[in-house]
């Protein structure tokens, strides 16, 4: 899960990737319009990605 945040992070520059193993329970909130960021579940964790 670590190498896949750090490989996002390095091809996406001036963004913030977040990723949380989905074994822990995650509830999505934040305050960026809607096209500013992304967040998803994959095969092993939540992945949330946004400008800096």
């Amino acid at each position: 899960m670590v190498s896949v945040a750090q490989t996002l992070c390095n091809d996406l520059p001036n963004c913030v990737v977040h990723a949380v193993s989905r074994y822990k329970d995650v509830v999505e909130s934040n305050s960026f319009p809607e096209e500013c960021y992304y967040f998803g579940k994959h095969k092993r964790a939540y992945l949330c990605i946004h400008s800096e």
